[in-house]
């Protein structure tokens, strides 16, 4: 059975590719180190308080999804 569950980490880093922004510009923008950048990006679910942030940064409603 297949599972129809989002996958956050990939969801954000297809809005990056998408407005051409770099992992280093979102760790910028979160002011966190870009290995903590690329761990948000594997997970499959994260907080939603950063979430929000993130949402906010990217100017996409990810809760949408």
């Amino acid at each position: 059975m297949k599972s129809n569950r989002l996958h956050i980490g990939q969801e954000i880093q297809s809005q990056l590719e998408k407005q051409d922004h770099t992992v280093t510009w979102l760790a910028n923008q979160l002011s966190i180190q870009r290995p903590n950048c690329y761990r948000i990006l594997r997970s499959a679910n994260i907080n939603t308080d950063r979430l929000v942030i993130i949402s906010n940064v990217l100017k996409y409603d990810f809760f949408a999804e």
